[in-house]
């Protein structure tokens, strides 16, 4: 893509292309070499979430990923990487990097995953990183591959709404012109206008947002869960048992009863149970929702106990417990009368410590007492 320039070697036309820019650029010629043509290589890179996460499902996310990439590709002096076009969606991400070469662009993209993830587990949540360590790099090798693949990335919005009104890719970054980005992509197709480079960078015809892209090989999830979340050690530990056992079931979309045998854990009730819940709690998803994932058998026995261990671990609530963990209406309290005769059965409850213990403030009170029978 052309010969090697130093800075100071640009013609008058080329000039006029940094226009403003040109001074900051010559100054900053030792702190990055790849804003000049023909230096470096441009990589396309597909990045995906992993199966079932959809850690980019809400806006916060996505403007956490966004934010990342920016800062990570503008701070500092960054001589071995520049990000150049984004967009974030539901699945994932698509970018186009120009790299000293494919290592140094995996390295960029490898440390913007683990940034991610640092702050999207932050605090007491910890569900490992929710994006997968498999992306694909493309080395792109003329002019026309680089603004097919930024056109491209700015046709991928997930609503028809016109690519430069969607707050999650980079053509209103681009379009500021204060970027390294900007330069590096004028020079690249010999851009003086502003309504030329809007052209070239905008995406006329929109793709649909590539999906998930679905179960892992046990091998890469084993892999992921040690160099992320155990280390490399031979047994996983007891405490991240529901951990490893949730995430290898819905990664590779076999059934937990599977895995559990690999572990010999099959026949630990408990097991299972815990981990259901923990699942549901890590992936802040419905009963409905981890059962699938998990391939466990629906019983009433088992949303029981699940209601039950909720609240002990969490302590919330009978009414939120069904509002956001079940999504369904008890009919008749036949659950929680039935998770309360065994309560009072077993351990002696009695039926204030009960409605204390599950927050019951219901008008309906009454009733439930009455269906409990003690």
């Amino acid at each position: 893509m052309g010969k090697d320039k130093k800075p100071q070697d640009y013609s008058e036309f080329e000039r006029a292309i940094l226009g403003g820019l040109y001074e900051s650029y010559v100054t900053r010629k030792s702190e990055c070499f790849l804003v000049g043509k023909g230096q470096g290589k441009y990589f396309s890179v597909h990045l995906y979430t992993v199966y079932g996460y959809d850690a980019f499902s809400k806006k916060g996310n996505k403007k956490l990923f966004t934010e990342i990439l920016q800062i990570m590709s503008e701070k500092g002096k960054q001589n071995a990487s520049k990000l150049i076009a984004y967009s974030v969606y539901r699945g994932g991400a698509s970018l186009l990097l120009k790299a000293y070469d494919r290592p140094c662009c995996e390295a960029f993209v490898r440390y913007a995953v683990k940034n991610f993830a640092d702050r999207y587990n932050k605090g007491l949540r910890n569900v490992g990183s929710p994006i997968r360590d498999d992306f694909d790099v493309k080395e792109l090798t003329t002019s026309q591959e680089v603004f097919g693949v930024v056109q491209t990335i700015h046709g991928t919005v997930p609503y028809a709404a016109g690519n430069n009104e969607y707050p999650y890719n980079s053509f209103r970054y681009l379009m500021r012109g204060e970027c390294d980005a900007a330069v590096i992509l004028r020079l690249e197709g010999g851009i003086v206008s502003k309504d030329d480079f809007a052209q070239a960078i905008y995406g006329n015809s929109f793709s649909s947002t590539p999906s998930d892209k679905g179960h892992e090989s046990l091998k890469s999830v084993l892999a992921d869960i040690r160099k992320n979340e155990t280390g490399y050690v031979a047994c996983f530990p007891e405490k991240k048992l529901d951990f490893v056992l949730g995430e290898v079931s819905a990664r590779t979309g076999r059934p937990y009863g599977a895995i559990a045998k690999m572990f010999y854990l099959h026949k630990r009730y408990d097991v299972m149970l815990s981990t259901l819940c923990d699942f549901i709690m890590r992936r802040e998803c419905t009963y409905f929702d981890a059962i699938s994932s998990l391939q466990l058998p629906d019983t009433m026995k088992l949303r029981i106990e699940v209601l039950a261990e909720i609240n002990r671990v969490k302590h919330y609530g009978y009414g939120y417990i069904m509002g956001n963990v079940f999504g369904i209406f008890d009919e008749g309290y036949t659950m929680l009368c039935e998770l309360f005769i065994a309560l009072h059965e077993r351990y002696d409850y009695t039926f204030e410590q009960l409605a204390v213990r599950f927050h019951l403030h219901d008008e309906n009170i009454f009733e439930i007492r009455s269906k409990c029978g003690f």
